[in-house]
């Protein structure tokens, strides 16, 4: 999978949370979980999914992304691809959002929504006194 992402091929890999070898996941685009994608076809198993996944991590993943950023306000596709390529399990529907800006609303206490860009949103890290 190493060899088609270096031909610049976007590679997808599918498992459970369990099986998922941090090694396996980090040479993937994007790596779904199939509990995730079960939860899209079968609406009543999208609360115990989503309690198997912590905000929390999701949070600290954002802040960490805003935080290497190159630029003080990000778009949100721009902090999307940055948290895909630091983790790229990220996915907002482990946290039951349906998109990506639902995600964000539900990390309003520590990111804002500063404005638009085209057709996108910037945003910024609200800085909360404690150590990132």
């Amino acid at each position: 999978m190493h060899r088609l992402r270096e031909f610049g091929k976007h590679v997808v890999g599918v498992g459970t949370e369990a099986s998922a070898s941090q090694r396996l996941v980090a040479v993937c685009s994007e790596y779904k979980f199939w509990g995730t994608i079960f939860a899209e076809v079968e609406p009543a198993t999208r609360p115990a999914l989503t309690a198997a996944f912590d905000l929390a991590d999701a949070e600290r993943l954002a802040v960490q992304a805003i935080t290497q950023s190159r630029v003080d306000t990000p778009t949100a596709s721009a902090l999307k691809n940055k948290m895909l390529a630091l983790d790229p399990s990220f996915d907002e529907a482990n946290y039951g959002c349906t998109s990506f800006r639902a995600f964000l609303a539900r990390l309003a206490h520590r990111i804002r929504i500063d404005g638009t860009s085209g057709s996108d949103i910037t945003v910024s890290l609200i800085h909360t006194g404690e150590a990132s």
